[in-house]
């Protein structure tokens, strides 16, 4: 095994152009990885974050079984919605309702 090393070491340094051009061309690619990454992480915050300021809040209410079910029932209205807005409004830590 030592000698695998030692030969593999030997001929990379024997070859050092390509040996530099690969070493950078990895470099280049993880750094453009790593930029790549913080951009789709940044507008992921970005989407979140409108949609939370936009949309009213991050706290969604549902009946208990609901996520079970959720991508079979359509979206229907509540039935009585004012009871709901009531309720929320009532909590001394709820700003607004509507």
């Amino acid at each position: 095994m030592f000698k695998l090393i030692k030969l593999a070491w030997r001929n990379m340094w024997r070859n050092w152009r390509r040996t530099l051009i690969a070493s950078s061309a990895i470099v280049l690619g993880l750094v453009l990885l790593l930029l790549m990454d913080a951009m789709i992480q940044g507008s992921d915050q970005a989407i979140f974050g409108n949609a939370v300021r936009l949309y009213g809040g991050n706290i969604q209410i549902h009946a208990p079984g609901y996520r079970d079910k959720a991508n079979r029932l359509p979206l229907l209205p509540l039935a009585d919605a004012d009871a709901v807005v009531a309720a929320a409004a009532s909590n001394p830590n709820v700003i607004a309702a509507a």
